[in-house]
């Protein structure tokens, strides 16, 4: 079957990369897919000058298949306009994805032990990593967290239904888009529209934080999350819709293919001891090279 998105109508796929939507379990379907080529933007605190290297590095010819973007959609931009993008990204629930955060930020040390949940859905944290309660998805999408990055102040006012509409103008541009919820289906719905191999689908759970059930909310906490995230909740509904229509129009045999997939990753996982125990020895192969 050819793919929704044949190879030669673009030269990078873009993962726009939200935090805590199961990026790195994702990053590493995408190194399966182009090795090498696949290159990673974390640099969230001062994105410039890992934004040049990759810039050097297409200037020096070095293939570039896949990007991972963790700053928001416009990176493409300041890139060389030459190449051509095809983008991609996962939402995910937006209070489940707030919460998650909120733990995983306490356990980098980002937000201080005595950062209340509540204190989380506010404003009014000075530090930029910490604005991640406050409708991120939407921030993300729309290109306002990469200029947030480049010194654009925070501002709640600009928060409003025109920036929703700019984030689902970009979505209604992307390749295709995934749901944490349903992420096996999210992988063979972006494997059909790449035409990647079933077997190139396999995942390992990564970075997965710890943290209460969400049951554990309490009734302030999750109104203070659904307000908080007010416009991420309806991105997240207008993305889910989008979802199932390419579901169902690109991968008609999903319950089959999603069958096939939890078999290979049941076989997969079972093996994880050792799959990790390789990529600890590859990772210490390439430090040694560098290093010469």
């Amino acid at each position: 079957m050819t793919p929704p998105v044949p190879p030669d109508a673009y030269d990078v796929l873009l993962f726009e990369h939200i935090p805590k939507t199961a990026g790195s379990t994702f990053r590493r379907v995408l190194w399966q897919q182009y090795g090498s080529a696949h290159e990673v933007h974390t640099s969230m605190n001062d994105p410039e000058p890992r934004t040049e290297q990759i810039r050097a590095a297409i200037r020096a010819g070095r293939p570039l298949r896949a990007l991972t973007s963790h700053v928001g959609y416009g990176l493409h931009e300041r890139l060389p306009d030459h190449l051509r993008f095809a983008h991609v990204t996962i939402l995910r629930d937006p209070v489940d994805r707030a919460v998650s955060h909120y733990y995983y930020a306490r356990s980098r040390g980002n937000v201080g032990e005595d950062t209340t949940l509540l204190d989380f859905c506010r404003p009014g944290l000075s530090r930029p990593n910490a604005l991640r309660a406050w409708n991120t998805q939407t921030a993300y999408l729309s290109g306002l967290r990469l200029r947030q990055l480049h010194g654009h102040p925070f501002d709640p006012t600009e928060y409003d239904e025109a920036l929703l509409d700019q984030a689902k103008a970009n979505l209604d541009r992307f390749a295709a888009v995934g749901l944490l919820e349903r992420f096996d289906e999210s992988l063979l719905l972006l494997g059909r529209t790449f035409g990647w191999p079933l077997v190139t689908l396999r995942s390992l759970p990564r970075n997965v934080g710890r943290r209460p059930p969400r049951a554990a909310l309490s009734d302030e906490e999750r109104e203070a999350l659904e307000a908080a995230n007010r416009l991420d909740r309806a991105l997240y509904r207008y993305a889910t819709e989008r979802f199932e229509a390419l579901l169902e129009e690109r991968v008609p045999d999903a319950p089959e293919r999603l069958r096939s997939l939890s078999r290979l990753n049941q076989a997969y996982r079972s093996m994880a001891p050792a799959v990790k125990g390789l990529e600890a020895v590859k990772r210490t192969v390439r430090r040694v090279l560098r290093a010469r």
